[in-house]
Parts: C-alpha cells; structure tokens; sequence
C-alpha cells in the first residue's frame, strides 16, 4: 500500500544542491520529510512482516488439511482393505493437486509482493541516507556561514573608544568625532584647515551598512567622489582608519582650491 500523499511524495522532493543563501527553515524541512520518509519505512516493513506472517499461517492450514485428506484416505482403504474406486481416486488426487497448485501461486505471488516491498523500502533507505549526507553538508556550510559572519562584524563593529585610541594623536590636527543617531555611523570633524578661519568645520560620517561595508557620506564640503570610492576601498580591504584620518583631511584641504573640480557625496 503507497503512502499517503501528507506523509510523503517522491515527486514532492525538494532541491538538495547546495546553497549559500540556506536558512534555518531549510534544514528543518530536510529534518521533517527526513522522520516523514522514516516513518513510512517503518510502515512498510511493518505491513511486509505482517504479510508474511499471513502467508506462512494460510501455507500451514492448507497443507494441514491436504495431510488430513490423505490420511483420511489411506485410513479408508486401510479399513475396507481395498483401493478406493479409480474415478474417486483419481478425482482426489486431482484435487490435491489443484490445491497444491494454488497454493504455489499464491506463494509466488505473495513473494513478488513482499521482493518488491523490499526493493521500495531498500530505495527509501538509500534516500534518507542521501538527505542525511546532505543536512550534514548544509550543516557544516551554515556553521562555516555563521562563523565567517561573526568575524567580520566582529571586525567591523568598532566602537567609539577604538576609534578613539586609533586617532588620538590627531587631536592636535583639530581632528573630533561624534556618534550620529544612525545605526552604525560616527561623524568626524576637522578644524584649523582653512588658514583664514581657523574654526571652520569640515566633516563627514562613515557608516558600516548591512553588508558589512564602509561607506562615507555627508561630506561637508562636498569631496571628489574618486577620492571616496579610494578611500572606502581601503577601509574594506585593511581596515586602515590612519589613512582614512590622513586622506580625508587632504581631501577637505583640496577643496580650499577653488579651482578644483568636487562632486557631492
């Protein structure tokens, strides 16, 4: 008997090759149809050894009662001390031997059943050893996944104080930094760049965006937009916050040029 189309469906088998945007509702439902698939095995062998059981129990009544009719007849002829009549003999034997006939067929038939039960148990088996193999694979990826991700925040969630210790010997550039009210973002602020106003305020805020990723915006005063793109570069590549502090100011300085071409970041 098939199972049933809620317990499981081999035309319902889902994508196994491997992916690097798996969740965690893809390992639970290779979990689930994972017990589904055993327990349907589980099912299946249950009804072959029952099956079985059946056959074996009908084999032994039928052969107990083609033993009872033999002995019967050769208890009648032994007490009327004669071979029973020809047709009569012959009809039994006749009948013996259908019996046994049948029962031949029905065994094969039975067998057949129960080969091709275990040749469809044996292929479930096989697949829920192939969906194993592969939960452990998309396992190991998502634990590699989750560690790798954890390092690089790790690596990007720099905080005000190192920042601070990074840049301290800055200050006497008029060099400052705040904490913006975004998520993720600090605004640095230079001073003493404009030898005419010495006050004058330069700054911009760097942001490490969803992807992990630096990004430098709200240039005040706008900065040539190569220059940025240089800069951000490198804070992606070594995390150089020194050269961040150096090219920045350089930057702001070339804008006291005005013949300098600048485009809004």
């Amino acid at each position: 008997m098939p199972p049933r189309a809620e317990e499981f469906q081999p035309g319902n088998e889902f994508d196994t090759s491997p992916k690097t945007g798996f969740t965690l509702s893809l390992l639970e439902t290779i979990e689930a149809s994972k017990a589904k698939m055993d327990r349907w095995v589980d099912i299946q062998k249950a009804k072959i050894d029952e099956e079985a059981a059946v056959y074996n129990r009908k084999l032994k009544e039928e052969q107990q009662e083609i033993d009872d009719l033999v002995e019967k007849i050769m208890r009648a002829q032994s007490e009327r001390g004669l071979r029973m009549d020809p047709d009569e003999d012959e009809n039994q034997t006749v009948n013996i031997m259908n019996k046994k006939a049948l029962l031949e067929l029905q065994k094969q038939e039975i067998e057949s059943k129960i080969n091709k039960l275990k040749s469809e148990c044996k292929n479930r088996k096989k697949r829920v050893e192939e969906i194993s193999l592969e939960e452990e694979k998309q396992r190991f990826r998502a634990e590699d996944a989750r560690a790798l991700k954890k390092r690089v925040q790790e690596a990007k969630q720099t905080t005000v104080d190192d920042l601070t210790r990074g840049i301290l010997h800055y200050k006497h550039l008029g060099l400052d930094f705040e904490k913006t009210e975004g998520e993720n973002e600090i605004r640095f602020t230079y001073s003493q760049l404009d030898p005419e106003v010495p006050t004058r305020l330069f700054s911009f805020v760097l942001q490490v965006d969803k992807n992990d990723k630096y990004e430098i915006y709200d240039c005040k005063p706008s900065v040539d937009a190569t220059i940025l793109l240089d800069v951000t570069d490198r804070l992606n590549r070594a995390d150089d916050y020194m050269y961040l502090a150096r090219r920045m100011r350089q930057a702001f300085a070339e804008t006291l040029d005005p013949l300098q071409n600048v485009y809004s970041c």
